[in-house]
């Protein structure tokens, strides 16, 4: 059963950013004075963009269609 009514919840998709703070490969830089660039300073998780759980995105619509015949 789907319970999130058609909507995203992006709190079950894998958001992670690493950056120097969380990986010690990556190099240091101020916001201020310096453009980060990826994969020097900054890189996506492992799991960024991935679902996970099964709610993690839009739920399918169901249509159901009942008729009765009379005889």
């Amino acid at each position: 059963m789907f319970v999130n009514g058609g909507g995203s919840n992006l709190s079950t998709i894998g958001q992670a950013v690493l950056t120097n703070s969380t990986t010690a490969s990556l190099a240091r830089f101020n916001p201020f004075t310096t453009t980060p660039v990826e994969g020097v300073n900054w890189n996506y998780g492992p799991n960024f963009g991935t679902a996970t759980n099964r709610q993690a995105y839009t739920s399918p619509r169901i249509f159901r269609l009942t008729f009765g015949v009379r005889f």
